[in-house]
């Protein structure tokens, strides 16, 4: 871990496959079991597929999607800095990541979820997670499926919602 020490969060922004090598694996583990945070973006759910403790970082798996497409999502939790300047729903374009399993079931905090009636082909039913974070050893993780278009980053509540989850994992 020590070639993270420095760093207050690492960010995987949209990765796929596998991207670490078994030197990176242990750094970025060591890292988080000792206090740093985590903040995967969209695709980051797929990255690392063979490797457990990944799985266990991000809280769930990428499984399917349909067609980028608006949708309602709900504002869960209104508390956390990612989602406090949202109101209680909100409306946007993106591509609706369904998942292996909901992240609450291993402890993490969804702070929004998509309505699955706003949208055609969700399959995960009522309270589909969407983006959630939890404590992983002495660290944070954060998690957000949302930045599929690049049109997402030139919106302020996707960037407000992003640099919040940002914060969280850096304990800012």
């Amino acid at each position: 871990g020590a070639r993270l020490g420095g760093c207050s969060a690492v960010v995987f922004l949209s990765p796929s496959g596998q991207v670490l090598d078994g030197a990176g694996r242990a750094a970025l583990a060591d890292y988080v079991a000792s206090g740093g945070g985590f903040c995967g973006v969209h695709a980051a759910s797929t990255a690392e597929p063979d490797w457990p403790f990944y799985a266990e970082l991000v809280g769930a798996r990428f499984t399917r999607h349909p067609e980028v497409q608006q949708a309602r999502v709900r504002v869960e939790d209104g508390a956390h800095p990612a989602t406090a300047h949202l109101g209680p729903t909100w409306t946007l374009t993106d591509e609706w990541y369904d998942f292996d399993r909901d992240p609450r079931g291993g402890g993490a905090r969804v702070l929004l979820s998509v309505e699955e009636d706003t949208y055609r082909g969700g399959g995960m039913g009522p309270g589909h997670p969407l983006a959630w974070c939890r404590d992983v050893g002495a660290g944070r993780s954060f998690y957000t499926a949302l930045g599929h278009p690049s049109s997402a980053y030139a919106d302020p509540e996707f960037r407000t919602h992003l640099l919040g989850g940002i914060r969280y994992a850096a304990a800012w």
